[in-house]
């Protein structure tokens, strides 16, 4: 039986892990996030003018890669990259 002015041992570990515990709050704060919008142009889309130039000069997929220092697949992309038009 607990006397007065004692702390029974459950409410006392209870105490205890309660005072481990870190104090968390919740509040408002107004934010702003700026999303930049911006659009996203690929490797092969940006050589791909050049890798074509190269390309009717009478180079191979290999000697392309190896002139823009870019892998052969990335080639083949750009030899096949048809720019659109932007009306």
């Amino acid at each position: 039986m607990i006397q007065s002015g004692e702390i029974s041992p459950k409410i006392a570990c209870n105490f205890w892990r309660t005072r481990l515990r870190t104090t968390r709050t919740a509040s408002i704060a107004k934010v702003s996030i700026v999303i930049p919008s911006y659009k996203f142009t690929p490797l092969y889309a940006k050589l791909s003018r050049k890798a074509k130039e190269l390309h009717a000069l009478g180079m191979d997929t290999k000697a392309i890669s190896g002139a823009l220092k870019i892998c052969q697949r990335t080639v083949r992309r750009a030899l096949k990259y048809k720019e659109q038009s932007h009306h």
